[in-house]
């Protein structure tokens, strides 16, 4: 976990031109490198587990999507699936920008993921904006 910014209220606010340039840049970067990369990835390979006891992004008991984790991490670290490494650059992206814009407190217990339907995990979604948790300064 992420501890709050002590430095929070001594700074100034990012200027919003600033903001919409670090925007543009991540969204350039998304709709130009990375989605690209990954045209033509079905459910099967974006969820694929290649061994028992891999971490993935899974529907909780109430319907809420989550990552799996632990911290500490054990040793050695599972295997992953392609849906939570983007789900945890995503995370990582949240928190920072929380931890250097925001409050300081968006921890993992926080996030709240997108769900996605079969056939429409983020690589496959049109017309749409990268993913991202629902809550905290990347919420909008």
């Amino acid at each position: 976990m992420i501890p709050p910014n002590p430095r929070k209220e001594s700074r100034e606010p990012m200027p919003s031109s600033r903001l919409r340039r670090l925007a543009s840049q991540l969204t350039w970067h998304w709709e130009n490198q990375l989605r690209p990369r990954m045209s033509g990835l079905g459910d099967a390979e974006y969820l694929w587990e290649p061994a028992e006891g891999c971490w993935s992004i899974r529907a909780r008991p109430d319907g809420a999507f989550a990552l799996d984790w632990a911290f500490p991490a054990p040793e050695p670290a599972p295997l992953t699936t392609v849906a939570w490494r983007l789900a945890h650059i995503g995370q990582t992206l949240a928190q920072r920008a929380d931890y250097h814009f925001g409050g300081g407190t968006l921890t993992m217990e926080r996030i709240q993921w997108l769900a996605c339907e079969p056939g429409d995990h983020p690589p496959r979604r049109r017309g749409r904006a990268a993913p991202r948790p629902l809550s905290g300064p990347a919420a909008g």
